[in-house]
């Protein structure tokens, strides 16, 4: 697969993320799930603009650096997410809401965005082991040479 279509590929699971990540901000607000100023200044700075960064610098500047920021970004988005929505006793936690029409889409939500920031963590792990075989590749064939 040629780099550019990867990086389209990577672009649509971002735009995804995006999406999704705004359905569940709703979905929060409608059940009046509120997050604390720490968790809000992380859900904006590295799950919300994060991944558009990385996706900038991955378009724009040297792979390898756009790979790695947005490695970083999804990591802690998943970790986040997943502690916040599954394992931690809070008001957050999939398991402790009242079923109904909005805790459907937030648990759906929740779902969605673990398995889309780890799709993305593992894009980025395997498009950085692939550019530093290739480059290992390239090095190897030159000292031959």
């Amino acid at each position: 697969m040629s780099m550019r279509r990867l990086k389209f590929s990577v672009a649509g699971l971002v735009l995804l993320h995006l999406v999704v990540v705004s359905l569940h901000g709703i979905a929060h607000q409608r059940l009046g799930i509120d997050l604390q100023t720490w968790q809000r200044a992380f859900v904006a700075s590295v799950i919300f603009a994060g991944p558009l960064v990385a996706l900038a610098v991955l378009w724009t500047s040297p792979q390898e650096l756009g790979a790695v920021l947005l490695a970083v970004s999804m990591a802690g988005s998943s970790v986040f997410g997943i502690c916040n929505h599954f394992f931690l006793s809070s008001s957050d936690n999939v398991f402790f809401l009242r079923q109904s029409g909005w805790a459907h889409w937030f648990t759906a939500t929740a779902v969605l965005l673990a398995i889309i920031e780890t799709a993305c963590f593992v894009w980025c792990v395997w498009t950085l082991s692939f550019e530093r075989g290739n480059k290992q590749n390239i090095r190897k064939l030159r000292r031959d040479a």
